[in-house]
């Protein structure tokens, strides 16, 4: 990240019981980060953040005003290690059955766990360290799924959660992409802690070549990014091959059902937590 590099803040006052439907539609619109302090006695400030290369629309809450949203400010911030005092205060993460993230500094040498998987993500940025609620859906359908023996794709690959969780689950192989270089430094970074080392690619999926080399693909994007890219990613797939999806809100779930059944992908698992859902599609034999 250069110095000095700027971002947008919009800080929001939010009567509480519309806390996480207001919350998920920050981080579907493409939110970096947010941070929810009290603000009376039933409401909370969320403060969100964006690149400025992705400037959130005018509009954001104006949809929400009438329920009680407030807009209480919009201004451009300088960088800064805004996750550094939660590394030193974090305590793991319990994701899916069997595994345990570490936050913390990579320093630390305490045993996190006896009875799970320890995979070390140090908090860095907006790539992910298993807390929200759309990576712990991804990561309950690839347990179920098992990814032992197979070869994984890994759309949108952040800080690598995803392509871990599979490779200590058994995956033969796995390939990460993001589009995002800084991300993939990070993943590679994380892998090293977890002497766990996907294929790491910067590039868009299109740039793979257009063969049905995988068993399964993991996507935990946003419709409102990824959508247009779902039949690069399926046609990806092999025959009888699987789509774990996540990152969809729950009013978005119709558009998504209906786009993988163009791509002739059967859903045969759906999980849902709060307002996110998350979704097992199988190739069919059209596909």
């Amino acid at each position: 990240m250069a110095p000095g590099e700027q971002f947008v803040r919009l800080s929001f006052r939010v009567p509480r019981c519309l806390q996480e439907s207001f919350c998920a539609e920050l981080w579907s619109e493409g939110s970096l980060g947010l941070q929810i302090l009290p603000a009376g006695a039933d409401r909370d400030r969320i403060d969100c953040y964006f690149a400025m290369v992705s400037d959130p629309p005018s509009t954001l809450g104006e949809s929400w005003a009438d329920r009680g949203v407030e807009c209480l400010s919009r201004e451009l911030v300088e960088d800064r290690d805004w996750l550094a005092e939660y590394r030193r205060s974090a305590t793991p993460i319990l994701l899916g059955r069997r595994f345990v993230v570490d936050p913390r500094e990579p320093r630390s040498a305490e045993r996190v766990s006896r009875d799970r998987i320890s995979l070390r993500v140090p908090a860095r940025r907006a790539f992910g360290i298993g807390a929200h609620e759309s990576t712990r859906l991804a990561v309950a359908l690839l347990e179920e799924l098992g990814p032992q023996g197979k070869r994984v794709l890994d759309v949108g690959s952040g800080s690598g959660i995803l392509s871990f969780v599979c490779l200590a689950l058994g995956a033969e192989l796995v390939v990460a992409l993001d589009i995002d270089a800084e991300a993939v430094l990070c993943s590679r970074a994380n892998g090293a802690l977890n002497g766990l080392a996907p294929l790491l690619v910067v590039a868009a999926v299109e740039a793979i070549r257009a063969d049905p080399l995988f068993d399964v693909a993991a996507v935990n994007i946003s419709p409102h990014h990824i959508l247009r890219h779902i039949g690069s990613i399926t046609a990806l797939v092999r025959g009888s091959g699987t789509l774990v999806y996540s990152g969809a809100l729950r009013t978005q779930e119709g558009e998504v059902r209906e786009l993988l059944s163009e791509l002739a992908f059967d859903v045969v698992d759906r999980r849902r937590e709060g307002d996110w859902i998350a979704l097992r599609a199988v190739k069919g034999s059209s596909g």
